[in-house]
């Protein structure tokens, strides 16, 4: 049984093309090295659209009869797990069977691909700083604020205050 929301079915799908088109273009002595690409480009895929599509802002939505928003986002999984981790799930895979025929060719993509994360994170760090602002009418009307003299502040914390609550009740029902 295979389970998936959205277009979370791409992460199968994609491991099974790569496969076949593997199979179909490396030679027969070189079949493992077949399945290691269909690992590679399937991790490239759902990494970079399942970054796409589950980075899409919500589309809101206004219920009629109660008027409240409704913000409605699609989430692409594939077995509980969105597409972009089935991404580095897949790579890491691919570099656990590359290792046991090459160590060294297992290193050096490893290596490749963490460098290929740190820099999708840096630059995913960098860019939020730049953040999209819209255009806000300037004629905004601020708040006005009270300015409460000292006599009034005076009065209001003698009203708040009553000396007499940390004093013990003896039987007395009378609270004022």
């Amino acid at each position: 049984m295979i389970i998936w929301s959205g277009r979370g079915i791409i992460c199968a799908l994609s491991l099974i093309l790569f496969g076949v088109i593997g199979l179909s273009i490396f030679p027969k002595e070189y079949d493992f090295y077949a399945v290691v690409f269909s690992f590679f480009a399937s991790a490239a895929v759902c990494w970079s659209l399942g970054n796409l599509w589950n980075n899409e802002d919500p589309k809101i939505f206004i219920e009629k009869s109660t008027g409240k928003e409704i913000n409605v986002k699609r989430i692409h999984t594939f077995f509980w797990i969105e597409m972009q981790y089935w991404g580095i799930i897949y790579s890491i895979l691919g570099v656990i069977l590359l290792a046991t025929k090459s160590i060294t060719a297992a290193i050096i993509c490893a290596l490749v691909i963490c460098a290929g994360f740190c820099y999708y994170f840096i630059k995913r760090k960098s860019g939020s700083s730049n953040i999209k602002q819209e255009n806000t009418p300037t004629d905004k009307k601020e708040p006005s604020v009270q300015v409460e003299t000292e006599e009034e502040r005076l009065k209001r914390r003698q009203e708040k205050e009553d000396p007499r609550r940390f004093m013990p009740n003896f039987g007395n029902t009378d609270n004022a």
